[in-house]
């Protein structure tokens, strides 16, 4: 019996390449995890679908390319796309708002002398500056990690002043949520692309932020 349904003889139907786990008979996450998460779902809502629709064709592109040359050390096949359009996404829907939102990770000091790469960096004058983190996924490394630069920023430069946000491609484990309810007000908020609160809550609050003048 193979060790996967994907497979046709050697060959990964999905990515239409030959397998990179032959040697070990062992089933990637492709499917089970990065390719289930970018279904699009009828429950989905608009921003998510939209999202989903930009993002599989590059991460199957991006898997595929890996398929056909596993290097060792590697890896990114997801994550790195999903910082990418999570960025274009937003920069997109705030076009409007003459939010400033950075078309690369940015460093930004988050206290004297030590500095972070903010995955997506919003500022406008007069409003909060944002951070998103933007993760394959969330597990408490993650929320410990991103808790201590929102808590140095928003020491050093006024609760008022910064935003922290993190957004994953699946749901939230459960297990997970009271320890988010513990970092906020440090954390404002944690989104999915595939549950919720969903990506599409991130952007409604973001745009209330940098909302135009009346």
């Amino acid at each position: 019996m193979q060790f996967c349904k994907h497979l046709k003889g050697k060959q990964c139907i999905l990515l239409e390449e030959t397998c990179f786990r032959l040697r070990q008979q062992s089933k990637c996450d492709f499917d089970d995890y990065h390719y289930s998460n970018l279904r699009i779902r009828q429950s989905d809502p608009p921003k998510v679908k939209e999202l989903k629709k930009r993002m599989l064709p590059k991460v199957i592109e991006s898997w595929k390319a890996y398929a056909a040359n596993p290097s060792p050390g590697k890896k990114n096949m997801t994550g790195g796309v999903l910082e990418k359009e999570i960025r274009a996404f937003v920069r997109e829907e705030l076009s409007a708002c003459n939010a400033s939102v950075a078309e690369h990770g940015k460093k930004f000091e988050v206290w004297e002398n030590l500095s972070i790469i903010a995955d997506c960096l919003i500022e406008k004058k007069g409003s909060p500056t944002s951070i998103i983190s933007v993760k394959s996924w969330i597990g408490p490394t993650q929320l410990r990690e991103t808790f201590g630069y929102a808590y140095f920023s928003k020491t050093w430069l006024g609760q008022k002043n910064i935003r922290v946000y993190m957004i994953q491609l699946p749901p939230t484990e459960n297990h997970l949520k009271s320890l988010i309810t513990a970092c906020s007000p440090y954390i404002d908020g944690v989104y999915s692309v595939s549950g919720e609160p969903y990506f599409d809550s991130l952007l409604g609050t973001l745009k209330e932020i940098y909302k135009l003048p009346s």
